[in-house]
Formats: structure tokens, sequence, C-alpha cells
């Protein structure tokens, strides 16, 4: 199972943090978030790890905020 877990942190020192996990690229499953939801438009709420990730990237993007990215596990 591969797990990604992004923490955004926006020019305000609000904070979001966004996991997923999955068996296999091609899974579409639910994304989990924690903290401030309200740049999430659209809001994204399950897909493919491939695109939870471009998803937050693009978020971030737009709004000027640091990203992190953690990852762990592979797929099976």
């Amino acid at each position: 199972m591969r797990k990604i877990t992004c923490t955004l942190i926006f020019s305000d020192g609000k904070k979001l943090v966004a996991s997923a996990s999955a068996k296999s690229e091609n899974d579409n499953v639910h994304y989990h978030y924690s903290g401030d939801t309200s740049r999430l438009m659209p809001y994204g709420d399950k897909g493919t790890l491939g695109f939870f990730e471009w998803y937050l990237q693009g978020i971030a993007g737009n709004y000027g905020a640091d990203i992190e990215v953690q990852s762990e596990g592979e797929f099976e």
C-alpha cells in the first residue's frame, strides 16, 4: 500500500494536511483532510494518488502556499 501525505501552509499561517492511500496506482480512493479546506475549489474528495498529488500541488501554486509531500510504501 502506498500512502501520500501533503501539508500545505498558506501565507496567512493556516494549515491543511491531506492524505490518501491506495493499493495500486489506478485505484480511486477517498482523500482525507484536516485543517482549513476553504481554499479547495473545486473540492477534490476522491481519485487516484497521482491526481491527489497533482491537485494539491496546484492548490499550493495558486495560493502561494508552501507544500511538503511525504510518501511511504509501494503499490502492490
